[in-house]
């Protein structure tokens, strides 16, 4: 073998068990919380319970709980329904703003059905989403965005409840989501989204078969360690192909009725995501 030949061998390998180190490596901790639903009042789903005011109350719980863990928290990530009537309702989203103004670490929001509106009908179609996403961004972050942490991409994607392409001009998630996946296809990846994309469970997505079907195929293939999710209501842990998809219980106490609140502390180490339930009780400090 040529000295050029050895040289170029020698470089591949030095890439490549570099490349391997920098995956193996990643070893940080985060905490989901979920399904607030900020606004909620007695009179909503029709049955009777405390208002809205719980659940901003319990939320505060909540980051204080974050605040006080003893591991070394790198971001907490907020899967979607902060509120329950929209994110241009201002003074939820002012209520909303003031507690996380407490929490001690980054927050990354995704918004869900609630936040933006989503129709509960596969045959409705709602400008409210688009206004309601305008809002979001405006008072939190994009709709879609990635992030880096200790060479893991973490991407937060927005998608519709009954449909996975919500009504918002110019935006499709699943081909904003192929778009960054392809750049980057060996890049070990963790996707935060509200509706889990589920089948063959029975919290299966409302998405349509076509639709869940080529999501799923994108997220089997693309070296994705795990999807996050909420918009359940309760704790599910589940798997798409190979692919872990955990979805945290509530993080609001009342949520259409009474609920424990919760949020999930994930550790990412050895190329896998592990996570441990938390509750938060009222007379957590």
């Amino acid at each position: 073998m040529s000295g050029k030949k050895s040289f170029i061998l020698l470089l591949i390998t030095v890439l490549l068990v570099g490349i391997s180190v920098v995956t193996t490596a990643a070893d940080f901790w985060f905490v989901q919380i979920t399904d607030a639903h900020i606004g909620v009042s007695s009179n909503d789903n029709g049955k009777s319970g405390p208002n809205g005011i719980q659940n901003a109350e319990t939320l505060k719980l909540a980051i204080d709980k974050i605040n006080n863990l003893k591991q070394n928290i790198k971001f907490v990530a907020m899967t979607g329904d902060l509120f329950n009537h929209g994110a241009d309702n201002l003074p939820d989203v002012k209520l909303a703003k003031s507690i996380f103004e407490k929490l001690k670490f980054p927050l990354y929001i995704v918004p869900g059905n609630h936040d933006i509106e989503s129709p509960n009908n596969p045959d409705t179609v709602s400008d409210r989403e688009a206004e309601c996403a305008k809002a979001f961004e405006e008072n939190f972050n994009p709709i879609f965005f990635k992030i880096n942490q200790d060479g893991v991409g973490l991407y937060f994607v927005t998608t519709g409840w009954y449909h996975l392409v919500p009504n918002i001009p110019g935006y499709d998630p699943y081909e904003r989501l192929k778009e960054e996946f392809a750049m980057v296809p060996c890049e070990p990846k963790i996707v935060f989204q509200h509706h889990p994309p589920l089948s063959n469970s029975p919290f299966d997505s409302k998405w349509g078969q076509d639709d869940l079907l080529k999501y799923q195929r994108l997220i089997s293939t693309n070296n994705v360690k795990a999807v996050i999710g909420g918009h359940l209501h309760r704790f599910v842990a589940d798997w798409v192909g190979r692919v872990p998809v955990y979805v945290c219980a509530p993080t609001g106490s009342y949520v259409g009725d009474a609920r424990q609140s919760n949020i999930l502390l994930y550790h990412y180490t050895n190329g896998k995501l592990r996570c441990y339930d938390y509750q938060v009780k009222q007379n957590d400090n």
